[in-house]
C-alpha cells in the first residue's frame, strides 16, 4: 500500500512540474509563479536546508517557520531545484539520493501553527526564489516520502543575554533545564548485521545502520488492534499504551512480544495476526522469560515455577512446595542485591528449550528485620527475611525440571555444605549440551569453584552428580565473576583477577590456563564477543585510562597476538556490536555503535567498522542549554598520597575563580570497594557540582583507592578493614586542597549516601580534617549489614572482630570532628534506619552534638524537595556561604 501511495504521489509531482515548466514559459512573474506542491495541491514530508546556509536558516525563523535540526547523518531521497546557467534556462527538478549531516535545518510539513501554515510559508518562499536569478541549486529540497528522522528543535539563530548560572532550581530538576540532552543510548542489532531496532522520535524503528534509513519496526495500530481483542475491557487507550512502549519484552525471534496487564500475562506477534491470553490467575505472574525457541514462557506465581505454552495456552506447574520462606525461581533479598545485581530471576532455560535450571531459596534460617511503616494507628510492619554478617544465609540448592513437567532433579553439592558456601551463577554450558555449570563460594568468598553437572539420561531421576573443573583464588576476596563468555566447539574465556588485575585467560576445558591473553596494570571490565575460530576477542577495559572504558581487539597481529584500540574519541565508551550471543560469524562483528560523552562534552553516538574507519553519525545529540548557561570547566586531578598512590579525581571551581582568595571545599564520594565514582563522562553535565561552583564553593569528587578502578590490588587494601585506608586516603586529599593556596583549610566537607555515607561518617570520626559532613543512608556498623556483601570484605564478626570494630563508626561516636547530619530513610530495606539510631544513640552518650533527620517513608533512595533544601542549607551554614 505504501510504495503503491508513493507512486501516485510521484505521478502527481510530474504533472505539477510541467504545469510550472508551462507558467514559467509564459513569462509569468516570480510571485505568481506556483511550486510543484501549490499547484500539485501536495504537500511534502519536509523540507531540508544545508546547515551552512545560515541565511536561509535566518529568513524561515523570521517568517516563523517552525525549524528543526537534524542529530544523524542519514541518506535520503530528496526532491531538488536547479537553475543550470543563467535565467533563460529556468529551472529544473531531480528526484536525487543524498547524505543530509547533523545540523541540517528541517522544516516539518506540518508544524506547530497548525498542519498548513508551516508548508505555505515555505512554498511562498520557494516561489519567490524561483524569481532569483543566480545559477545553482536551490538551497532548499523536499522530502516527500515519509522518513523518520532524528531530530530535535532548533534553538533560535542567535543568543541573547550572557550566559545564566547554574541554580537550585536548575541542579535539582525544577526548570526543566536539561544538560545532557536525550542521546540514544541502546540499540539491539537483527541477526543480518546490517540493520538494528532503535527509538528515533518516540517510536521503534528498524535501521539500517549505514544509511540512517528508518521504518518503524512494526504497525502500532495493529497491534493496538489485536490487544484490544485479547484484553478483557481494556480500552483502546491503554491497548495502545501497550503496543506503543518502546521497550518490548520480544521473543527470541522478534516476532512477537509479551504483555503484562493486571497481573496477567498475553502473547502477541508484532503483525496482530495472533493474539492469545497466556494467564488467568488471581495471583501475578512474574519474571517471565521465553524459551530460545519462542514456543513457551516460564514464570513464577506464588514462589513456583511454571511454563505455559503460546500455540496452545496451556500452562504446566513445574515446582511445588515454594512461599515466602522456600522459593522456587526467584530469588531471596540477599541473593538479589548482592549476587544477581538486582535482578530476581533465578531460573534458566537450556540452548534447545528442553530444560530448566533453577535455585531454590530456603530461609527459615534466616533472621528477621521489622520495617515500620508510618501509618496512623496500629503501624503497619514488614518482617523482611536479612542475614546479617556472621548470621545463617539462606540455604540454596539448584535444580533441573523438564520444561514440559516432571520430577525435578537436584544437583548433588554433598560436597559444598549449604550453610557454609554460596552458589553464585548457573548456566548451561555451550559447548556441552544438557550441562549446567555453576559457580560455588565459601560464604566468605575466598576461593570460587566451577563444578559441571551432565543429565546423565541412564539415571533420568536420581541426584545429578558434578565434576570440579576450577578453583580460583586470589589475594583477597573473589568478585562474582558475572555472566562467562563462550567460544562454541572451542572453550571459555575466562576473566580473572589473580594477578590483582582482571584479564582474560583461557578457560575450563583447560582447566584455566596459567598464561593470560592480556596483562598489564589495568582491567579487562567485559568480553564483549568473540568470534567462532577465537581469531578476535574484542572486550571493554581500561588499559589507557582508570576513568574510562574503551573497546580493544584482541588478535593476530605482525608480532603475535596484539591489542588494538577501537574506540578513538576520548571518554567513556558503551559499545553495542553486531554479533550474535557473544560469538561472531563471518560476516558479523564488522560495525559497532559506539556511545561516547566525556568530562567535556555530551554524549555522541557514531558508528564504526571495527577495523577503525568512521561510517557516520548516529546521533549527534544537539544540547541547546549549554548555549544558554555557564558551565564552569571539569579538571581531571591526581592526588598523590602519603605512600605514592596517584588518586583519580574530578575539581570544579567557580565560574569567577580567583586564586589568590580562598575557598571552602565540598568533597562527593562514594568508596565502595571496586565501585569507582570518577569516570570521564559527562554526568549529566553535573549540574549539582556546578550549582555549589555557582554559590562559590570548588567541588572535588575523588576516588580512595579501594574503589579507584585500578586493579583488585589496589582494592584489596580494604580487605578485612573497610573504612581504615579509605579514610587516610580522603584525608591526603584534604592536605592535598589546602596546599593549593587557595583552599580554606578550616572549611572542607564531605558528603556521600549508601557506602558513601558511611565513609562519610567515618571520615568525620577518624580524622580531623573535615569541618562538617552529610552521611546518607549510612552504614554505621558493619556487624548491622548484609552477609553476602560485608562478608567478602570483612569475614564474619567470629573470624575478624578486631576488623570490625576498627571499620565501625559507632565505636567511634566519641571522636566525632565536626557537623555531622545524619540522614536516613525510615523504611530503609538496604541499610536500615537502625544504623541511623544507633550512631545516634552513641553520639548522645559521648555528649557530641550532631544533626539528624528521618524521612519517614522513604527507603534507601532518599529524594525529595525537602532533602535537596535540608542538605543545601547545610552546606551553606557550614561552609560560611550566603543564599
Amino acid at each position: 500500500m505504501m510504495k503503491v501511495a508513493m507512486r501516485r504521489r510521484w505521478m502527481s509531482v510530474g504533472i505539477a512540474l510541467v504545469l510550472v515548466g508551462a507558467a514559467l514559459a509564459q513569462g509569468l512573474r516570480a510571485e505568481e509563479a506556483k511550486s510543484t506542491a501549490a499547484v500539485a495541491g501536495l504537500r511534502p514530508f519536509a523540507y531540508l536546508v544545508p546547515c551552512e546556509r545560515t541565511d536561509v536558516i535566518h529568513e524561515l525563523w523570521a517568517l516563523g517557520v517552525p525549524l528543526r535540526v537534524l542529530r544523524e547523518d542519514i541518506q535520503l531521497d530528496v526532491e531538488v531545484w536547479r537553475r543550470e546557467k543563467s535565467p533563460g534556462d529556468g529551472l529544473s527538478a531531480n528526484y536525487e539520493k543524498r547524505w543530509f549531516p547533523p545540523g541540517t535545518a528541517v522544516v516539518p510539513a506540518t508544524g506547530e501553527r497548525g498542519p498548513a501554515d508551516a508548508a505555505e510559508i515555505v512554498e511562498d518562499w520557494v516561489a519567490r526564489s524561483i524569481g532569483d536569478d543566480r545559477a545553482g541549486e536551490l538551497p532548499l529540497v523536499r522530502l516527500w516520502d515519509d522518513a523518520w528522522l532524528l531530530t530535535a528543535p532548533m534553538p533560535p539563530p542567535v543568543r541573547t543575554g550572557p550566559r545564566k548560572r547554574v541554580t537550585e532550581d536548575v541542579a535539582q530538576g525544577r526548570s526543566g533545564v536539561n544538560f545532557s540532552g536525550s542521546p540514544l543510548l541502546s540499540v539491539r542489532w537483527l541477526d543480518d548485521g546490517e540493520r538494528y531496532l532503535a527509538v528515533k522520535n518516540g517510536r521503534l524503528c528498524k535501521v539500517h545502520a549505514e544509511t540512517g534509513r528508518s521504518v518503524p519496526f512494526y504497525s502500532v495500530d495493529a497491534l493496538t488492534a489485536a490487544l484490544g481483542k485479547v484484553i478483557p475491557d481494556i480500552k483502546p487507550e491503554g491497548a495502545r499504551g501497550l503496543a506503543s512502549r518502546t521497550s518490548l519484552d520480544f521473543n527470541p525471534q522478534l516476532t512477537g512480544a509479551l504483555f503484562e496487564h493486571q497481573g496477567d500475562l498475553y502473547f502477541a506477534t508484532l503483525d496482530g495476526k495472533t493474539a492469545h491470553r497466556l494467564t488467568n490467575s488471581p495471583e501475578r505472574e512474574e519474571l517471565a522469560e521465553f524459551s530460545p525457541d519462542g514456543q513457551r514462557v516460564a514464570f513464577v506465581r506464588n514462589y513456583d515455577l511454571y511454563v505455559v505454552e503460546l500455540a496452545t495456552q496451556q500452562e504446566t506447574r513445574l515446582t511445588e512446595g515454594g512461599n515466602e520462606i522456600v522459593r522456587n525461581g526467584i530469588a531471596d533479598w540477599v541473593y538479589y542485591e548482592e549476587v544477581f545485581n538486582r535482578d530476581g530471576r533465578a531460573f534458566w532455560w537450556s540452548e534447545n528449550g528442553d530444560y530448566i535450571a533453577f535455585m531454590q531459596f530456603d530461609d527459615s534460617l534466616v533472621g528477621e528485620v521489622p520495617i515500620v511503616a508510618p501509618e496512623p494507628g496500629r503501624p503497619v510492619v514488614e518482617r523482611q527475611r536479612y542475614p546479617k554478617a556472621g548470621d545463617p544465609n539462606p540455604r540454596v540448592k539448584v535444580g533441573v525440571v523438564a520444561a514440559k513437567g516432571g520430577p525435578v532433579r537436584w544437583i548433588d553439592l554433598k560436597d559444598y555444605p549449604p550453610e557454609s558456601t554460596l552458589v553464585t551463577r548457573v548456566g548451561w554450558h555451550l559447548t556441552t549440551l544438557d550441562c549446567v555449570y555453576l559457580c560455588v563460594q565459601d560464604r566468605s568468598q575466598t576461593w570460587l569453584d566451577v563444578v559441571l553437572a551432565p543429565l546423565d539420561p541412564k539415571t533420568p531421576d536420581g541426584p545429578l552428580t558434578i565434576e570440579r573443573v576450577v578453583r580460583e583464588k586470589t589475594g583477597a576476596w573473589i568478585e562474582n565473576i558475572g555472566q562467562s563468555q563462550t567460544r562454541p566447539e572451542l572453550h571459555l574465556l575466562w576473566l580473572t583477577d589473580k594477578t590483582g588485575f582482571r584479564h582474560i585467560y583461557p578457560g575450563w576445558d583447560s582447566r584455566v590456563s596459567d598464561r593470560a591473553l592480556t596483562e598489564g596494570e589495568w582491567d579487562v571490565k567485559k568480553i564483549v564477543a568473540h568470534d567462532v575460530l577465537g581469531v578476535r576477542i574484542f572486550f571493554m577495559a581500561t588499559k589507557d585510562s582508570p576513568i574510562a572504558e574503551n573497546l580493544y581487539c584482541l588478535g593476530e597481529g605482525e608480532n603475535g597476538l596484539e591489542i588494538k584500540r577501537l574506540t578513538p574519541e576520548n571518554g567513556n565508551h558503551l559499545v553495542f556490536l553486531n554479533h550474535d550471543r557473544g560469538y561472531c560469524f563471518d560476516d558479523n562483528c564488522r560495525m559497532f555503535v559506539d556511545v561516547c560523552s566525556s568530562h567535556k562534552a555530551p554524549a555522541k553516538v557514531r558508528l564504526y567498522r571495527t577495523d577503525g574507519r568512521f561510517v557516520r553519525m548516529i546521533d549527534d545529540n544537539p544540547v541547546a542549554a549549554l548555549d544558554e548557561y555557564e558551565l564552569a570547566p571539569v579538571e581531571l586531578v591526581q592526588i598523590k598520597t602519603r605512600d605514592g598512590f596517584a588518586l583519580e579525581g574530578t575539581l570544579i571551581k567557580p565560574p569567577d575563580f580567583d586564586a589568590t582568595k580562598e575557598y571552602p571545599v565540598w568533597v562527593l564520594v562514594y568508596g565502595g570497594p571496586q565501585m569507582p565514582s570518577v569516570v570521564d563522562s559527562w554526568r549529566g553535565g553535573r549540574a549539582y557540582e556546578q550549582m555549589l561552583a555557582a554559590m562559590g564553593i570548588v567541588v572535588l569528587r575523588c576516588d580512595p583507592r579501594s574503589a579507584s578502578g585500578k586493579g583488585a590490588k589496589s582494592a584489596w587494601t580494604a580487605y578485612k578493614q573497610l573504612g581504615v585506608q579509605e579514610a587516610r586516603d580522603m584525608e591526603d586529599a584534604a592536605d592535598w586542597l589546602t596546599a593549593q593556596g587557595w583552599c580554606d583549610g578550616s572549611r572542607i566537607g564531605i558528603s556521600g549516601g549508601s557506602y558513601g555515607g558511611y565513609l562519610t561518617a567515618y571520615c568525620l570520626t577518624h580524622t580531623k580534617k573535615f569541618a562538617a559532613g552529610i552521611a546518607a543512608s549510612a552504614v554505621t556498623d558493619w556487624r548491622n549489614y548484609d552477609t553476602i556483601y560485608t562478608e567478602r570484605y570483612m569475614l564474619t564478626p567470629q573470624e575478624n572482630a578486631e576488623g570490625y570494630e576498627k571499620a565501625s563508626v559507632v565505636a567511634a561516636a566519641k571522636d566525632l570532628h565536626g557537623k555531622l547530619l545524619l540522614v536516613h530513610g525510615g523504611m530503609d530495606d538496604n541499610v536500615h534506619v537502625q544504623n541511623a539510631l544507633q550512631l545516634a544513640r552513641a553520639l548522645q552518650q559521648a555528649g557530641r552534638d550532631f544533626e539528624m533527620m528521618i524521612y519517614p517513608e522513604m527507603r534507601h533512595g532518599i529524594h525529595g524537595r525537602h532533602y535537596q533544601k535540608l542538605t543545601l542549607d547545610f552546606i551553606r551554614r557550614t561552609m560560611g556561604v550566603a543564599n
